[in-house]
C-alpha cells in the first residue's frame, strides 16, 4: 500500500484531480483531503443545510466529488491552523490526532504517519496560505499512475510513502 501526497494551491485543480482519479477507476474510499474551513466554504457548490440528505442528481444517481466529500464533514480546530475540514478515513484520524494536546499539531501527526519532517512543514505552511493537502492510499502497482494524475492537475510536492 502506498500513500501518494500532493499539495494543491487551487481548489479547482484538486477537484479536477479527484474527478480524474475516480474516472480512471480509483475508489473515493482511497482519497483523503484536508483544507481550511474558509477555503472550503468559499468553493463549496452545495447547500450546507441539506448535505445530511443523501445527495442525488436529477436521475437519482449519487453525486460525487470534492464538494460532497467536504460538505458532509464538520470542521475541527487544529492548533496553528484553525478550523479545517478533513475528508477520508485517514485524514479524519490525522486531524483528530493533530487537535489533541501535546501532539505537535498537524506537522506532528503527518510525521507520525510517515511523512518527512520537511515535507510535513511544507504541507502545513501551504495550507496556512489556502492550499489543500490531498492524498491517495492505493495499491503499490497504482501509486505511480495516481501520482501522475495529481501532477497533471497541478499537484505540487507529489511524494509517495509506503505503508
Amino acid at each position: 500500500m502506498q500513500s501518494v501526497f500532493s499539495l494543491f494551491e487551487a481548489y479547482e485543480d484538486c477537484e479536477e484531480a479527484l474527478d480524474d482519479l475516480v474516472d480512471r477507476g480509483f475508489d473515493e474510499e482511497e482519497i483523503n483531503v484536508i483544507v481550511d474551513e474558509e477555503v472550503t466554504k468559499t468553493h463549496l457548490d452545495i447547500d450546507l443545510d441539506r448535505v445530511d440528505v443523501k445527495a442525488t442528481d436529477e436521475l437519482g444517481e449519487e453525486v460525487k466529488g470534492l464538494d460532497i466529500l467536504l460538505g458532509v464533514e464538520q470542521p475541527v480546530v487544529v492548533p496553528g491552523l484553525g478550523d479545517v475540514y478533513a475528508a477520508g478515513d485517514v485524514a479524519t484520524v490525522l486531524v483528530k490526532t493533530a487537535a489533541g494536546p501535546d501532539t505537535g499539531g498537524l506537522v506532528g501527526a503527518l510525521v507520525e504517519f510517515g511523512v518527512s519532517q520537511p515535507m510535513a512543514h511544507a504541507y502545513v505552511e501551504a495550507m496556512e496560505d489556502g492550499g489543500l493537502l490531498f492524498w491517495l492510499r492505493t495499491s503499490d502497482n497504482r501509486a505511480s499512475e495516481g501520482a501522475e494524475i495529481l501532477r497533471e492537475h497541478n499537484g505540487l510536492h507529489v511524494t509517495s510513502y509506503a505503508g
